[in-house]
């Protein structure tokens, strides 16, 4: 892991309160905005600890509970969280309840964003 990224892992851990997870995946992406301005974003997959080794064996599985976490590295924003299966297992009261969000059957999908 690039040094550059930890700064945005940890501020993840804390603010989502990631201290039940492992991040087990984490990619860098570039897009243009509807302004052509380039935006940076990190993607990043967050296993829980008690994971089964399915998950790691196959890089296409999630387990239930997985949060998956895409950011705005330019305005150091959450541009979504999704929770697979609609269970969270964070610390933080921001999602002890999934009322505030939108669920379906791949997970919840947060109706705010983080600054």
């Amino acid at each position: 892991m690039h040094p550059k990224i930890e700064p945005y892992i940890e501020w993840a851990i804390f603010k989502f309160g990631l201290e039940h997870y492992t991040l087990e995946r984490h990619d860098l992406y570039r897009s243009i905005n509807q302004f052509n301005e380039t935006v940076y974003s990190l993607s990043m997959e967050w296993f829980p600890v008690h994971h089964t080794q399915q998950a790691q064996d196959d890089p296409d599985y999630n387990p239930i509970g997985t949060a998956v976490i895409d950011l705005d590295i330019g305005r150091s924003v959450a541009n979504s969280i999704v929770f697979v299966g609609g269970k969270s297992y964070a610390s933080q009261s921001t999602f002890s309840s999934m009322e505030d969000n939108v669920c379906g059957r791949s997970g919840c999908r947060a109706l705010f964003s983080f600054t």
